[in-house]
């Protein structure tokens, strides 16, 4: 239906030049709360949609409208989504290259309530004198025309199907309405929320620290289409994108099925997941997705200023709160939801993304039992799964067993024939069969992964010759390099840690402090200057296991490194987040188990007694570090450099 006389439908509006003034009719899809600009005026957001803008490419969301008053009596009275808004003398402007319409002093306004709005059969009754009702200055009321009623009839029609994807309606007072509710909202708590045992006040409160982040938080359960909502998260994986934005994907573990669905490796599919490294644009994925696995992690698009800040200071695992995140459903191929954080429209260098350093905040211990529930139930349904395959492999290894003993039955029958007839003794069948090679008594509770990488000894990793390190050039010149990027592969035992203490494992974390805008509302719960965090740090010193133990030489034992990613695969997900360990008695009790399992009696025996524990595969990563230039060891290295190595890729099982 083409809009009245003298009006344009939204599209068109949205593509008139800027600073043309026109006449719109539209539904309403999305309101904000109004709020008080720096100037001391109060700022209105809403969105009208009509049939033409919804289905455009750029649009789809709706035209944002944006009023300007002095109080909010002036505003239009809008109650709730599914609203129809006339506009006269609208003008037309952008922001941030987005089309918007601003409100002037000569615009005029009219809200048609959804409820008051009757049915396309019921619009004969209302050609004649009988109006819908419609909120306004009265002239304006008295003035709509017939046309301009039969437009607003027929538009709520057309657009149903529209709002029923919008999510239920709104409880709540929204618009001007709310903002008066809130203002003329008592000072003082009432008898209902009086908390047990306390005395209702006499004087002014004491302000009690907050412990909900707003209104507009939301689970990611509760997330919809068009929703605007602040989101307090655990950050999973963050990709910088170009032009400085980035993508950040968040979890608080709770599902909804709108999202991305990220399979379990279990799962034998040709299902890709978003994110460039991940393959989000349909190639196969280059990385194994760390989980939470199913529709758990939210993808957000983070735009500038915001993503300055993320790419800076925000580390997988941190807990952040996201402010205002647009959600959309992204009709690409399978329609997902996922979130948006543009720039502030009052101050567009304002950073609406915050790391949350206070642990005791209930929304943030709700989030940590929730992982703590997912993990459990999903190490019991792997540990399930394994046993189950341990089973099938048991039966076929055991068949692979009697297969191969019999087969070394007939070759020694052969070999002793063919003995005889050559004069060979038996003793020296028994020898050669005693040469036979075997496998290795390697502890089954520890695994490593890059099973293609040869096993190397540590005397030729350490390489006190430079074989390995000697570099010739084309023109004939060598020299020996201060370390080679290499990954190598050994089997080896612990002989020591460092440091001594398992107490010592975890330290706190450098921190880095932020000197952006903290005049935000939820500013309480975040301490940037000061953090929590803790990162795992310790060193082993391994011994070949091709030596008997107490044998090997220097040649044959080596110092490695563990940093926190490295610590973080080898305890998996059985021990928790690093931290205090002197005050975390659980999680030092978790890790001592854990290392038990790795080295043995080591930390337990006496110092003469024998150490008892079982060799491994592991990764080996050899590295440079630069040395200080007050390094005594600097001038004995031509380069500069100190030869370093990280173990890696090993976890206990």
């Amino acid at each position: 239906m083409a809009p009245p006389t003298a009006f344009v439908d939204l599209a068109t509006a949205q593509r008139t030049v800027n600073d043309s003034f026109v006449n719109i009719i539209g539904i309403v899809v999305d309101i904000q709360h109004p709020t008080v600009t720096k100037t001391g005026q109060t700022m209105f957001t809403f969105k009208l949609l009509d049939e033409t803008l919804s289905n455009s490419l750029y649009g789809s969301q709706g035209l944002t409208v944006r009023f300007f008053r002095e109080s909010t009596q002036n505003l239009p009275q809008i109650r709730d989504r599914g609203d129809i808004v006339l506009l006269r003398d609208i003008k037309m402007s952008s922001f941030n290259q987005q089309p918007m319409a601003l409100s002037n002093y000569g615009t005029r306004t009219l809200v048609f309530p959804g409820a008051s709005i009757p049915e396309p059969t019921w619009q004969i009754a209302y050609n004649d004198k009988k109006r819908i009702e419609c909120l306004g200055v009265p002239l304006d009321v008295s003035s709509v025309r017939l046309e301009e009623q039969s437009y607003v009839i027929q538009l709520k029609h057309d657009m149903q199907s529209c709002l029923a994807n919008l999510g239920p309606p709104r409880t709540a007072p929204t618009g001007p309405a709310a903002m008066r509710q809130q203002q003329n909202a008592p000072a003082y708590p009432t008898l209902a929320r009086k908390r047990p045992g306390a005395d209702l006040p006499t004087t002014a409160p004491k302000k009690l620290k907050q412990t909900s982040f707003g209104p507009k938080f939301k689970t990611v359960h509760d997330l919809q289409h068009r929703d605007f909502a602040d989101i307090l998260g655990q950050v999973v994986k963050k990709f910088a994108t170009p032009y400085g934005s980035c993508e950040l994907y968040v979890t608080d573990y709770t599902q909804n099925n709108q999202m991305f669905y990220y399979a379990p490796p279990e799962e034998k599919n040709d299902l890709v997941r978003d994110g460039d490294e991940y393959g989000y644009n349909g190639g196969p994925a280059k990385k194994t997705w760390p989980g939470p696995y199913g529709w758990l992690v939210l993808k957000v698009n983070v735009k500038n200023p915001h993503a300055a800040y993320v790419n800076r200071e925000v580390n997988e695992g941190d807990f952040v709160l996201l402010q205002n995140v647009k959600m959309k459903m992204k009709a690409e191929g399978v329609a997902k939801l996922e979130g948006d954080m543009w720039p502030d429209d009052l101050d567009d260098q304002r950073v609406k993304v915050r790391k949350i350093k206070t642990m005791d905040l209930p929304e943030l211990i709700a989030i940590r039992e929730r992982k703590e529930r997912y993990w459990r139930a999903r190490n019991a349904k792997i540990g399930a799964s394994e046993q189950q395959e341990g089973k099938k492999k048991s039966t076929r290894a055991e068949k692979k067993k009697r297969k191969k003993a019999l087969e070394a039955e007939k070759s020694a029958a052969a070999s002793d024939q063919d003995g005889k007839q050559n004069g060979d003794t038996a003793s020296d069948v028994q020898d050669g069969r005693s040469k036979r090679k075997t496998k290795p008594d390697l502890n089954p509770h520890v695994r490593c992964g890059h099973e293609e990488v040869p096993i190397s000894s540590i005397k030729d990793i350490i390489d006190r010759d430079d074989k390995r390190h000697h570099n010739v050039m084309p023109d004939g010149c060598s020299y020996i390099l201060p370390f080679v990027n290499a990954k190598l592969r050994a089997r080896v035992r612990v002989l020591a840690f460092s440091p001594t203490q398992l107490e010592d494992f975890a330290l706190p974390e450098q921190n880095h402090s932020y000197d952006g805008d903290q005049s935000d509302e939820n500013s309480g719960y975040m301490d940037i200057e000061s953090s929590s965090r803790y990162e795992w740090s310790f060193s082993l010193l391994l011994e070949d296991a091709s030596k008997p133990k107490g044998a090997a030489e220097n040649n044959d034992q080596l110092w490695v490194t563990l940093g926190h990613q490295e610590a973080q695969y080898l305890f998996g997900n059985a021990v928790n987040d690093p931290a205090d360990l002197r005050e975390d008695r659980t999680l030092l009790a978790r890790l001592r188990e854990k290392m038990f399992t790795l080295w043995g009696n080591l930390a337990e025996k006496a110092e003469n007694d024998a150490i008892s524990n079982r060799p491994f595969e592991c990764c080996l990563m050899e590295y440079g570090v630069e040395l200080d230039d007050d390094d005594p060891e600097k001038a004995e290295s031509p380069f500069g450099f100190r030869r370093m190595y990280r173990m890696f890729g090993v976890t206990i099982l």
